[in-house]
């Protein structure tokens, strides 16, 4: 099988008549113009005419970019199957089918799916991700992407799907989300993506890993703070290769790999220091919002708070979510905002204030179901009040309970059972 990569956390495995590409994100910034692409994309929108397989890990835009897909030519859908776990919502199958593709496959969890007599994949979600494994010419390859897998049940989970080996494992090296307001927070997670990788690789046993997913850097004013403390990819092939347990491949855009074949990471590594050196400054400033647009990002959101989410009465009464006091940077004010109400705070300043951000994050945040785990992971935020946090977490999650239908009782229960069966379920010895 070859391998070609073409940025980030995309990829094509090529095999007889398969193309198969994986994640493609070509161009633009994302997670609100917060993400971009550390090194250009070597791959053209008329390269999706040899592609005759795309799938989509999950729907964050540095996976699954709707104003790049749109892009591809329409000649070029026609030929081009798209794979997409099956979904509660629908959404991106529904997209996909708007846009003409050959055809949207629907994947079930853990199930064999054949692309032709040759190569077959499997797709194992985990939370709003999933993992990929592909069989072909004999070979195992498992892509994991963003997927946390910390625990050895869900390495059980993946491995026992695999047929018994894994010849190449992909894998993230560095965090991709807000983990904390100092370097030493940052640091410590950056760290704990070392010991994510080390697990996989110790339980995978790879005969090589491929790390990706983790060739962006914060583009914006609001949070190019934290490339501060990123795992940088010599590091990365420094620190796995000298351990020995596997043989590490860097690959840069457009690069190419036949899988077993000798490769020389050094040429891609230094072309990736020398893309690191080229950044000094943020690509994107901080905006505002006038306030009417603020106002009406609000109503927005409590308007759909009451349309979708059953359980609203309750979490009122109960008050499951805590008012969150935000600090707005441009505007020098602070405002109030709760599951029915939205408001400035005249008399109080930014200490009395849980979360400090822009108008425009707050606004994007109201507006849009995704907004708040949009700015989850891209940082342009900072916590004031370690009890603001959790708030923002909870809007978070409910944010993301509304993007994907999970707001009736049927499903609140679900979600509450699914953490109980985690909690509970014995976790087995693996094999000797």
């Amino acid at each position: 099988m070859e391998l070609t990569f073409v940025n980030h956390a995309s990829l094509i495995y090529a095999y007889g008549d398969v193309r198969l590409i994986c994640d493609p994100w070509i161009e633009g910034t994302v997670f609100h113009n917060s993400w971009a692409h550390l090194s250009p994309t070597a791959f053209s929108y008329e390269d999706f005419h040899d592609i005759t397989h795309i799938w989509f890990s999950h729907e964050h835009p540095d996976h699954f970019f709707p104003p790049n897909v749109k892009k591809i030519p329409e000649d070029a859908r026609r030929n081009i199957t798209v794979l997409f776990k099956s979904t509660l919502d629908r959404k991106v199958v529904q997209f996909c089918k708007s846009l003409g593709f050959r055809d949207v496959v629907e994947l079930d969890p853990g199930k064999t799916h054949e692309l032709n007599e040759d190569v077959s994949i499997v797709c194992q979600p985990y939370h709003d991700d999933s993992a990929l494994i592909v069989f072909a010419d004999g070979q195992t390859i498992v892509n994991v992407n963003d997927c946390v897998l910390n625990s050895r049940e869900q390495l059980q989970e993946l491995g026992s799907l695999t047929k018994g080996h894994v010849d190449v494992l992909l894998t993230q090296f560095s965090y991709a989300s807000y983990v904390g307001e100092t370097f030493q927070e940052r640091r410590k997670r950056a760290e704990d993506k070392f010991r994510e990788m080390s697990s996989q690789i110790s339980f995978f046993a790879p005969k090589f890993c491929i790390p990706f997913a983790s060739f962006v850097y914060f583009c914006h004013e609001d949070n190019f703070y934290m490339n501060d403390a990123i795992n940088r990819i010599d590091v990365v092939y420094d620190h796995f290769q000298a351990r020995g347990e596997t043989e590490m491949i860097v690959m840069y855009p457009g690069d190419e790999w036949v899988v077993g074949a000798p490769h020389d990471s050094k040429l891609a590594i230094d072309r990736y220091l020398a893309d690191h050196a080229a950044i000094d400054r943020p690509l994107i400033e901080t905006s505002s919002v006038e306030p009417e647009l603020l106002s009406q990002s609000a109503d927005e959101f409590h308007a759909r708070l009451k349309e979708k989410v059953d359980y609203l009465p309750v979490l009122k009464t109960f008050r499951v979510v805590k008012p969150l006091r935000v600090y707005l940077t441009d505007y020098d004010a602070a405002y109030e905002l709760t599951l029915d109400r939205f408001e400035e705070l005249p008399n109080l300043g930014k200490e009395g204030c849980g979360i400090a951000m822009s108008s425009e994050t707050l606004s994007f945040c109201m507006k849009f179901d995704y907004g708040w785990n949009t700015t989850a992971v891209n940082g342009k935020f900072q916590i004031l009040d370690p009890e603001a946090l959790n708030t923002f977490q909870t809007l978070t999650s409910l944010g993301d309970a509304m993007n994907h239908g999970r707001v009736t009782w049927g499903e609140l229960f679900k979600g509450i059972q699914r953490r109980l069966s985690r909690r509970l379920r014995p976790v087995q010895r693996a094999a000797a």
